[in-house]
């Protein structure tokens, strides 16, 4: 049983500045330069998550993707940025945005394509509902989808926007996004909940639903401010720790950029977003860590 040290009043009084780390604009989702192309921006609202939703076909564009259920909810079209076979897919929020050039990225992996579907303000839950909905039934099989997380939001698993956002658009009946979304609390322009251990976030949840829908995965552990400060929370540690186990029992890649010193204070702008420099070392450490993973 954990004992957290961050009280669900500690976490209301974090959600307006979004972790401690910069705020996370609550706006509508869009999508980033994606291998020097520009996606159209997206406007969500919360009557589309109420369309009819289609379902998954019993074949899939490559002969070596998984069969999927013909009854799956398939929701891949809302996507802002689609997938293509063979490609790098990146899917992130702010801190992908300021740790990631994808240009650089796209010129250090010339090989492939390379895809940033930028959801800013948006957490856990919505990749967990991309994961299920979206990318894990989709007829574009990526061969690298990269994903990540902070752990002092992984361990609020119900926070999000208090507003139709992306997370609205990709919802469906799921009673594991129910379970770990009740209980929630609405604070201002962001709904809260409950502090969560590691089993109970939407971390092992989404990194499984990528695993069996037959999709290569690169989790990145993001390092916030207060670590590089000195100043760790003992809850994130504990988080990330047991988040660390889990991969390696499970044999999924990651970068653990929480416990790299490498990533300095000088490395940060504002909150826990990162400046050139930041960007600069995380852009050529996940260029390194994609090549060795597709043997490029």
């Amino acid at each position: 049983m954990y004992a957290f040290g961050l009280t669900l009043v500690t976490i209301l009084g974090l959600v307006s500045c979004a972790g401690d780390g910069g705020t996370e604009m609550a706006t509508s989702s869009t999508a980033a330069p994606a291998g020097g192309n520009v996606a159209e921006s997206t406007t969500t609202a919360a009557t589309e998550a109420t369309e009819a939703v289609t379902t998954a076909p019993t074949s899939t564009s490559t002969s070596d993707a998984p069969a999927v259920d013909e009854e799956r909810v398939v929701l891949t079209d809302r996507l802002a940025v689609l997938p293509v076979d063979g490609g790098v897919y990146l899917l992130g929020n702010s801190m992908f945005a300021t740790g990631v050039d994808v240009d650089a990225l796209q010129a250090g992996i010339p090989e492939r394509d390379v895809r940033f579907n930028y959801y800013d303000g948006h957490y856990t839950s919505l990749w967990y509902l991309i994961a299920e909905a979206a990318l894990g039934p989709s007829e574009e099989r990526p061969e690298l989808v990269v994903w990540g997380f902070r752990p002092r939001y992984a361990m609020i698993p119900a926070f999000r926007q208090n507003r139709p956002n992306s997370t609205d658009l990709f919802e469906f009946p799921d009673p594991d996004f129910e379970r770990l979304t009740g209980n929630s609390v609405e604070n201002g322009d962001f709904i809260t909940g409950p502090i969560a251990g590691f089993a109970d976030s939407f971390i092992p949840l989404t990194t499984d639903s990528f695993a069996d829908s037959g999709l290569a995965q690169l989790v990145v552990i993001w390092r916030p401010v207060n670590v590089a400060q000195g100043t760790p929370d003992p809850d994130e540690e504990r988080f990330v720790t047991d988040a660390l186990a889990y991969f390696d029992a499970a044999s999924i890649p990651y970068i653990d950029f929480f416990h790299d010193d490498r990533l300095g204070l000088d490395m940060y702008g504002k909150g826990d977003h990162y400046n050139a420099a930041g960007m600069a070392f995380v852009t050529e450490t996940l260029n390194e860590r994609v090549r060795e993973l597709l043997d490029l």
